[in-house]
């Protein structure tokens, strides 16, 4: 079965379209995109998403909490040459 490859404009369509009472946004999908969360092709100018692959992270919820920064204040910390 070959993969529904959209754009991010008809994702978010077609996901309205699934769930008309969706929060996830444009600028949500953009941010999953930059941070790798959602799988993305870029074709020329436009950026491909597997509608499938999204659904799929949506529903097991595929977002890592960030992990907590360790307090290294104080410490001497060496220097990676």
């Amino acid at each position: 079965m070959l993969p529904r490859m959209r754009t991010r404009d008809k994702c978010m369509e077609m996901l309205r379209a699934d769930d008309p009472g969706t929060y996830v946004t444009r600028s949500s999908l953009d941010y999953f995109i930059r941070e790798g969360t959602i799988p993305s092709v870029k074709v020329g100018n436009r950026i491909l998403i597997n509608y499938d692959m999204l659904l799929k992270i949506l529903y097991e919820g595929g977002v890592e909490p960030e992990q907590p920064q360790e307090n290294n204040t104080g410490v001497i910390r060496p220097i990676k040459v």
